[in-house]
């Protein structure tokens, strides 16, 4: 489960905020998911570590992520069937929040520098749900919400958010399902970004044809068997069904056991022609 701020609009009245949204934002967030850009690609963090740059399978957009963390949390929301549309590194309009953190006493970041920049909101998530249609997600690392600053910047954010009805979901590492990571590990790291998804289809019919063929057979088994049949180095097809996973040939039920999929576990997808298959 995540940590859920519920009701900001208290936050508002707290520190005595105004509850108007800007013109600017609204805007923002009336707009086609598709006009969408990030306020931060990898070329903003490519120095802090490791990044992703990864094609959106519902949209086919180019989507820039800061963390492992948030790579696994947009794949999850992807899969997820009731996830109508995902905003990342959404900016925040600078002058609004510049008045909301005078009001709360709140050094705007950078804190340590006094040109203020937008702060941004991971994840802006748009989903089928009749009290919460849309909602905010903040990924850090447990370790993170540890940091004076990151909790000051955080306030922030929640009061912004508040300002546009917008609940705020928390979410470390310690919220996902230990199988879930295990997943994700085991299909590892595949940059997709540049990759012709039409190219992929043949390949991906052609896996899908044999594994329907052995349904109750260990996964790993039958591609080993296929390799072996066609010549090829021993985890050559295992390699290719992960990187059609990773890029949303396949899908799976991530809270499986990996080293125990059949393969009927996986489920062929055509995110070339359906933007809502997922």
């Amino acid at each position: 489960m995540s940590k859920v701020i519920m009701d900001l609009s208290k936050i508002l009245s707290m520190f005595g905020c105004n509850n108007v949204v800007p013109d600017e934002w609204q805007k923002l967030l009336e707009d086609d998911v598709e006009k969408h850009q990030a306020a931060v690609t990898v070329h903003n963090f490519s120095s802090r570590g490791r990044s992703w740059r990864i094609k959106c399978k519902k949209l086919g957009l180019v989507r820039y992520f800061e963390s492992d963390l948030e790579y696994k949390i947009f794949r999850f929301l992807e899969e997820h069937p009731k996830v109508r549309a995902i905003r990342e590194q959404f900016a925040h309009p600078l002058e609004h929040t510049t008045l909301l953190a005078e009001d709360a006493g709140i050094n705007h970041p950078p804190q340590e520098s006094p040109k203020k920049v937008s702060i941004t909101t991971d994840f802006i998530v748009d989903i089928d749900n009749e009290f919460f249609p849309r909602v905010a997600i903040y990924a850090k690392y447990a370790i993170e919400l540890e940091n004076p600053r990151t909790i000051e910047k955080l306030l922030l954010e929640a009061i912004s958010l508040a300002s546009a009805n917008i609940p705020l979901w928390i979410i470390t590492e310690r919220e996902i399902e230990k199988s879930i990571i295990k997943s994700f590990e085991w299909i590892g790291r595949f940059d997709d970004s540049e990759v012709d998804m039409v190219g992929w289809s043949d390949l991906a019919r052609y896996y899908n044809a044999y594994l329907l063929k052995f349904p109750d057979t260990k996964l790993t088994t039958a591609l080993f068997e296929l390799d072996k049949a066609e010549g090829e180095e021993a985890g050559t097809s295992i390699g290719k069904v992960k990187e059609l996973i990773s890029l949303g040939f396949f899908n799976f039920d991530f809270r499986k056991d990996c080293n125990f999929l059949k393969c009927r576990d996986m489920v062929i997808s055509t995110p070339w022609e359906n933007s809502h298959v997922l």
